[in-house]
């Protein structure tokens, strides 16, 4: 765990020296060099965003935000053409709810 005001090189170097197996970033750490230290260190290093792969981190492993963003047109689609066939007052019930 990176203490507040450690340097990630210190910090890498560290867990280099303590022989850890594997390090993960998170998503709001990654920055520029990140994956460049862990290649240097020679520590296996992944992250959930798909950045950090691409900036030559070993692995990313999450969601495709692209693919759920197609996914939710989807929905979006649909629940708009239902509200269409219903016409504008909706002539389905519709729940009541309270907030």
């Amino acid at each position: 765990m990176l203490r507040p005001g450690e340097e990630f090189s210190v910090a890498f170097a560290n867990m280099q020296k303590s022989r850890v197996d594997a390090v993960i970033i998170q998503p709001s750490l990654l920055r520029k060099g990140i994956a460049e230290l862990a290649l240097k260190h020679r520590l296996p290093s992944f992250s959930q965003a798909r950045q950090f792969a691409a900036s030559g981190g070993l692995m990313s492993y999450g969601p495709s935000f692209a693919e759920l963003l197609r996914e939710t047109a989807v929905y979006v689609d649909k629940d708009s053409e239902r509200q269409q066939a219903c016409g504008p007052s909706g002539s389905r019930s519709q729940p009541n709810l309270i907030w």
